[in-house]
């Protein structure tokens, strides 16, 4: 597919496992620690369609105030990226409910703004949630699977996409 030209560094990093508070003074002599860079911009890419996303990282779909930062840049719709393997494994006795519980903030987000959102999660739920919430196309859990769905874009007239927190 070649290079894109879209950047984006996620702003929300989780703590303990992708920064460690307090690290900066070990980092010498440490034999290694590291911490992720965090990004400081909201950011909104435009597809060949015409379309514009914003990208929200793992648990950055938590904080309604990044997703509105997006709506306000000219957000269409959200796509959501996350890793939820760290939830529990396949054979179900490891799973925890945050499996469920991390896609149903996309489902607040898009309600809020009234704008669609996609996500592709590695083994968790991958999903569609239109912009009154319903989710589509949902799938299972540690399934491999392409799922198709219509993406509505957002007209960013909500109480929260104008006033805010």
């Amino acid at each position: 597919m070649g290079d894109t030209g879209y950047r984006y560094r996620k702003r929300r990093l989780v703590p303990g496992v992708e920064v460690v508070p307090f690290l900066a003074p070990y980092r010498q002599g440490s034999g290694g620690a590291r911490a992720f860079g965090r990004g400081r911009d909201a950011a909104v890419h435009q597809l060949a369609s015409g379309s514009r996303f914003a990208p929200l990282i793992c648990y950055e779909a938590i904080f309604a105030p990044d997703a509105r930062q997006g709506v306000a840049l000219g957000a269409d719709f959200f796509i959501n990226i996350t890793n939820d393997a760290w939830f529990g494994g396949d054979d179900g006795d490891r799973r925890t409910a945050a499996l469920r519980h991390h896609p149903a903030h996309l489902v607040i987000r898009a309600v809020e703004l009234r704008t669609s959102a996609v996500r592709a999660a590695n083994s968790g739920i991958s999903l569609f949630v239109d912009p009154v919430g319903r989710v589509h196309e949902a799938t299972p859990v540690f399934s491999r699977e392409v799922r198709v769905a219509p993406v509505y874009g957002s007209d960013g007239q909500t109480l929260y996409a104008r006033v805010g927190d």
